[in-house]
């Protein structure tokens, strides 16, 4: 029994002999030993051959299926970037197109309702109506008024160009200016569609989109009739 565990012993010492030896071997190599490997590592490295073996799935199955490959999506990112490439979405953008703002329609309702109703006055309702469809140049227009005291008198039209605030007459007699300009202007108005009726613009005093209608002031008239 003695002898037995003599030679175990023995055998021991020779195999640690043998590995001192194997070791001393490769440092005078020049090459260390092999570290021992963390658990950390160890997860990263199988981690890093799962995603392997899923990418190499992903390929076979594009051969197997292009069709719903064909379109761009994450299958075609490999795993370790998916997450840092945002998803893109193809998606039309709606064609918007821009609409100047305008009062024509606004204009020829004020017309047709209040300033040249009935069959006495469609002569020169439809006159009036074709000189404004043929002003394709301005989008805005004024209506000229004699009053609003007792009756209603419509004088002209005149347009309005934005770009340019300048106020022309595209309608009228003669008597009344070719242009006007702030100063000649005594009320502004807008129409209301549903009275039918013209409403003054409280705390006004200048040509805008808002504005369909104007009286002159009465100094104005007196000076263009006593000149006619």
């Amino acid at each position: 029994m003695q002898k037995q565990k003599q030679r175990v012993q023995e055998q021991k010492e020779k195999q640690l002999r043998k590995k001192q030896t194997a070791e001393r071997l490769e440092i005078e190599k020049g090459e260390s030993p092999p570290k021992p490997v963390s658990k950390e590592d160890d997860r990263k490295v199988k981690l890093q051959d799962e995603m392997k073996k899923i990418n190499q799935e992903i390929e076979w199955l594009k051969v197997d299926h292009p069709k719903i490959f064909q379109s761009p999506s994450l299958v075609d990112t490999p795993l370790d970037t998916a997450k840092q490439t945002p998803v893109q979405h193809n998606r039309k953008q709606p064609n918007i197109k821009f609409q100047k703002p305008s009062n024509k329609k606004v204009i020829k309702n004020a017309i047709n309702l209040t300033c040249l109703p009935g069959e006495i006055n469609k002569r020169e309702r439809e006159l009036v109506l074709a000189v404004i469809d043929q002003c394709q140049e301005c989008d805005n227009f004024i209506l000229l008024l004699r009053s609003l005291l007792g009756r209603l008198d419509f004088k002209g039209v005149y347009a309005f160009d934005v770009s340019k605030a300048e106020v022309r007459k595209i309608y009228g007699g003669n008597v009344f200016p070719a242009l006007l300009t702030n100063q000649m202007v005594e009320t502004y108005f807008r129409f209301n569609t549903g009275s039918k009726k013209f409403q003054e613009i409280p705390h006004n005093s200048n040509f805008s989109i808002a504005v369909d209608s104007i009286v002159l002031k009465q100094s104005l008239y007196k000076k263009q009739s006593q000149q006619h």
